[in-house]
């Protein structure tokens, strides 16, 4: 694909092409290996505005929720990313 590529178009249009498609990977890559914002179980209540969350037997922040793909409670949780497989959450959305 690659040489295909480089021989129809010029050769700019091909760098640019490959620098946009390894800069996607290299972001991917960081997003799937990096902390969504994972909150630690808590049995003690820390503040006035964490609940109880039976799916994980803890107190969580306001702002989170239970994500049941990742069998954990994310700190402003956004999605779950089908192509990292990964919680978009506080710590990994731009």
């Amino acid at each position: 694909l690659g040489f295909a590529f480089s021989q129809r178009y010029p050769v700019p249009l091909a760098i640019v092409w490959y620098l946009v498609a390894g800069g996607c990977l290299i972001f991917l890559a960081c997003t799937a290996c990096s902390d969504p914002g994972i909150v630690r179980r808590e049995p003690k209540r820390i503040d006035r505005t964490w609940t109880w969350t039976s799916q994980t037997s803890s107190y969580r922040p306001s702002k989170s929720i239970y994500c049941r793909d990742c069998n954990c409670v994310i700190e402003e949780y956004d999605h779950v990313c089908p192509w990292t497989g990964t919680a978009i959450g506080k710590k990994n959305m731009c």
